[in-house]
This record gives C-alpha cells, structure tokens and sequence, in this order.
C-alpha cells in the first residue's frame, strides 16, 4: 500500500508539474479551474462519472486513491484521488512560473483541501476536492481572473459550452 501511495504522489505531482510550467499564462489558470471544477463534480456527483465508478469498486479505491488517518478514529481511508494531487502540483507550478507566491499557493491549495474536508465530514457525502481548491487559488491570485484579451472569446466560449454540456448530462438523467 505504501509503494502505490508513493507511485501515485510521484506520478501525480509529475504530471502536474510538467502541465503547470507549461502553461502560457496566470489568466489561464482561471480556465482551468473551471474545466477542473465542472469535471471533477461530473465525475463525483453523476452515476457515469469515473469517481462514482472507482468509489464503487474497492479494488480501483486501493490503486487510484490516497489513504489518510481519519482524524479520531483508527482508520486509514482514501480521501484524495490521484487527479487531486495532479492538479496540486498543477497550481504550484504555475505558481513558480508567473511568480504569483509558491507559499501562498500551498496555502490556498491546502484551505481548499481542508474547507473540502469540514464539508465531508459535516454532510457525509462525497464531494469533488478540486472545486475547493481551486476556488481557493483563484482567491488567493487575482491575477488569475484575468484572461489575455487574444484568449477571452475563446476561453469564454469553451466554458460557457462545457458548463452546458454539464447541465444537459444532468438534466437528462432527471
């Protein structure tokens, strides 16, 4: 168990890190986190969704999961997905590239992570950690909010469409 935790810790944060410094612009972050937010809360909250699959599946929990102690209790349960530690190592990296503070950057990663956590507890409920955290990196950058003008269109377009996609996936299940 601790060997698949360390591979996925490794080959999350590596993948995020190589997406992160890749990114052209902090305004880009702002797309990101939206397509993060409507994917992951997809994936969590829809019955096709991979997260409601895997969580399914205890197999697939014991190889795509991270394993954390509950906090009170004895027990070591997978709280984070792999894609969680992605997108972690995703934000610090452009954080690193556009200057906009590694230290405030772990900070808000890690608020979102524990904001996401209380709200677990309280509701009993699964819930997707990529909208808490990457709320909170927006919060924490403002430069973030802001989109190249040659990008806006574009970005605009896209989310506006995806967010669609994702109301219609939903609704029709209804």
């Amino acid at each position: 168990a601790s060997v698949v935790t360390f591979v996925l810790l490794f080959l999350g944060a590596a993948i995020g890190a190589a997406v992160g410094g890749r990114i052209e612009h902090a305004g880009h972050l702002l797309v990101v986190v939206v397509v993060s937010l409507v994917v992951d809360s997809f994936s969590v909250f829809h019955s096709a969704g991979p997260t409601a699959a895997v969580v399914e599946r205890p197999a697939l929990i014991a190889v795509l999961a991270l394993p954390f102690p509950v906090f009170g209790t004895s027990m070591i349960a997978p709280v984070l997905g792999v894609g969680d530690v992605v997108f972690a190592a995703l934000y610090m990296a452009a954080s690193r590239r556009f200057s906009l503070g590694a230290r405030r950057t772990a900070i808000a990663i890690a608020a979102g992570l524990v904001a996401t956590l209380i709200a677990v507890t309280l509701i009993e409920l699964p819930l997707p950690a990529l909208v808490g955290m990457g709320v909170a990196v927006l919060i924490a950058h403002p430069r973030a909010w802001r989109l190249p003008k040659k990008d806006r269109k574009k970005a605009l377009i896209g989310m506006a469409l995806l967010v669609l996609l994702w109301l219609v996936l939903f609704l029709r299940d209804r």
